[in-house]
C-alpha cells in the first residue's frame, strides 16, 4: 500500500545490488529522496485501472479481477525485456492488485510485502495532501488499505516460501537484521552496507502514544486485518514507536481531526455526485495521459532508430554515392538523378 515505506526499502535494495529499473518520477512532495519506482510498471498498472474506470484508491475486487489480453501482453513484454538481468525487480504499490497476473508471468519471482498501521497510512496520505480523491472522501484511504493488504496477505498465505512480510517501521529500525532475514528466506544475493544515509527517522511518521481515538469503533475490519498481518509477518512490529515533543502534538492533532471527520461521515458510503464527476474526469485524463505517453515513446523510438541509421557505415556510403552521383556528368543525355532533398 502507498505510504508504507516502499520507497525507502526500494532505495536500500538498490544500494544492496537489486536492479530496480529506470526511475521517471524522482523526488517529489512527500518523497524528497525519490520514488525509486520503475515507470514502465507504474504506467501499466495505471492503464489497467483507468480502463476499468478506477484509480489506485477507488479500485475494488471486481475492477481488478479480469485483465484484458492487451495488458497481459504488455506485462509479458516488460518481463521479457528484463530477462537478461541477473538480479532485478521493481517497486510499485499497485502490484498488490495484480499479483495473480505477475504470478502467471514470473512463477519463480520472490515478493517483499510491507505494511503499516492503517491509521498511519491514512494520516500520511492526508498530510501529503496531493490525492484529491482521498481529500474529498477520507474513507477511500481505509478501503484501499484493506484491499491492498487483503490481496497481499491472501497471496502470502498461498506462497509463504516465496514471500517476506515485514512491518515497515520495524525493518527500518534494524536494517542489518532485516537484510539477513530477507536474504536467508528468499535466497537473495544482497550486499551489505551503511544504509543510514538513506533513512531519516521522521520518514515513517510514528504513531502517537495513548490516549488515541477509539479507532476500533470506526475501522474494526481494518484493525482485524492488521492483526492478521502481525500474526503472519516474518518481521512484525515491536510495538508502535512514539513521537515526542512538538511532533507528537502535531501528529496527535491530525489523528484527532481525521477521526472526527470520519466519524462525521460514519460508514463512508458512496461519495456525493460531484465526487463521481471528479473521478470520471480523473479516469479520462489518465487515459489521455497514457495515450499521449505511448505516442511520445513511439516517436522517440522512431527518432532513435533514424539516428542510428544515419550514424551507420552503410548510410554513409549511400550518402556519399548520391553526393557523387549528383556531381557526375550525365551519360547519353540522361540527366543525373535528383534526390528528395534537392
Amino acid at each position: 500500500m502507498h505510504r508504507s515505506g516502499t520507497s525507502l526499502v526500494a532505495s536500500v535494495l538498490r544500494q544492496a545490488g537489486l536492479d530496480i529499473g529506470r526511475e521517471e518520477f524522482g523526488p517529489g512532495l512527500g518523497q524528497p529522496r525519490g520514488h525509486f519506482e520503475d515507470h514502465d510498471f507504474y504506467h501499466l498498472h495505471e492503464a489497467i485501472l483507468a480502463a476499468a474506470g478506477r484509480s489506485c484508491f477507488t479500485a475494488d475486487e471486481a475492477s481488478t479481477a479480469e485483465i484484458a489480453p492487451v495488458f497481459e501482453e504488455r506485462a509479458r513484454a516488460l518481463a521479457a525485456a528484463r530477462a537478461d538481468r541477473p538480479f532485478w525487480g521493481w517497486k510499485e504499490p499497485r502490484t498488490c492488485l495484480f499479483l495473480d497476473l505477475w504470478e502467471g508471468i514470473l512463477p519463480q519471482a520472490r515478493f517483499l510485502f510491507l505494511y503499516r498501521h492503517p491509521v498511519d497510512v491514512a494520516l500520511s496520505l492526508w498530510r501529503r495532501n496531493i490525492d484529491l480523491e482521498v481529500r474529498r472522501d477520507p474513507w477511500l484511504a481505509f478501503r484501499a488499505w484493506e484491499l491492498y493488504n487483503r490481496r497481499l496477505l491472501a497471496f502470502r498465505d498461498r506462497h509463504p516460501e516465496r514471500c517476506f512480510l515485514a512491518h515497515a517501521p520495524a525493518l527500518a529500525a534494524d536494517f542489518p537484521g532485516f537484510f539477513e532475514r530477507l536474504a536467508a528466506k528468499l535466497d537473495l544475493p544482497l550486499r551489505g552496507g551503511d544504509f543510514g544515509a538513506l533513512y531519516e527517522p521522521d520518514g515513517l511518521a510514528p504513531s502517537c502514544q495513548p490516549p488515541r481515538p477509539a479507532w476500533e469503533e470506526l475501522i474494526p475490519e481494518a484493525l482485524a486485518l492488521y492483526g492478521r498481518l502481525e500474526e503472519s509477518a516474518d518481521l512484525p512490529s515491536a510495538g508502535e514507536p512514539a513521537a515526542s515533543g512538538r511532533q507528537r502534538w502535531l501528529v496527535q492533532g491530525s489523528e484527532l481531526l481525521l477521526h472526527a471527520l470520519l466519524e462525521a461521515r460514519q460508514g463512508g458510503g458512496p461519495p456525493p455526485p460531484p465526487d463521481v464527476e471528479v473521478s470520471r474526469e480523473f479516469v479520462r485524463l489518465r487515459l489521455q495521459e497514457e495515450e499521449l505517453r505511448q505516442r511520445l515513446e513511439a516517436g522517440a523510438e522512431g527518432a532513435a532508430v533514424l539516428r542510428e541509421i544515419e550514424r551507420s557505415r552503410s548510410f554513409a556510403v549511400i550518402r556519399a554515392w548520391w553526393w557523387l552521383r549528383r556531381r557526375l556528368p550525365s551519360r547519353a543525355g540522361h540527366p543525373a538523378p535528383v534526390t528528395p532533398d534537392e
